[in-house]
């Protein structure tokens, strides 16, 4: 599906059928996959307008967004700043929650290491509990996944069976792979 369809978020309620991520509870096609745990999406604000990102947030059915920045504020994107994202989204019915501390990027020997730490699996725990109750973006600045060390944190969520889909806009997703291994990025 490279478009979003309508009632998306329908599919993430306890007992949805069929949708997106929903693989049925089952292991992987080759017996050793962990069962499917739901959908993640991840998604860049880049130069977007407020306006446009919350249309995006919509389109794909998003209620969650967990933003990932270290450093959530932009001084040329002023709205794009943890205060105002955390009243702007909220008033657009979508959940704001900053995990920048525990899985933001920029670490002291780089990210696959920090991967190992107590202090991301805390992340980890974290947005999988946000991701079970509702569809959750993991938003950084990024435009491309794979310029962004979201693709980090999609690919360990896609190690422990989460379908992950890296939205481009309101009508598409990226062709890029949602969660490769993560020894294939370092």
């Amino acid at each position: 599906m490279d478009a979003p369809g309508g009632g998306l978020a329908e599919s993430f309620l306890p007992g949805g059928e069929g949708g997106p991520g929903q693989g049925g509870g089952g292991p992987g096609g080759d017996g050793m996959s962990p069962p499917r745990r739901g959908t993640l999406f991840t998604l860049g604000t880049s130069t977007r307008t407020l306006e446009e990102f919350i249309e995006v947030l919509r389109a794909w059915g998003i209620a969650v967004v967990c933003d990932v920045r270290s450093f959530p504020t932009s001084r040329r994107y002023p709205y794009f700043s943890r205060e105002n994202l955390s009243v702007a989204l909220p008033e657009a019915g979508i959940r704001y929650h900053w995990l920048g501390e525990l899985l933001g990027g920029y670490r002291k020997g780089g990210y696959p290491a920090y991967m190992e730490t107590p202090s991301f699996e805390e992340g980890l725990r974290q947005l999988e509990e946000m991701a079970s109750s509702a569809p959750t973006a993991v938003v950084c600045a990024e435009l491309l996944p794979w310029k962004c060390h979201r693709r980090f944190i999609a690919a360990r969520m896609g190690e422990r069976g989460w379908k992950v889909v890296h939205v481009r806009d309101a009508g598409g997703k990226w062709d890029w792979p949602p969660s490769p291994p993560v020894r294939d990025l370092s």
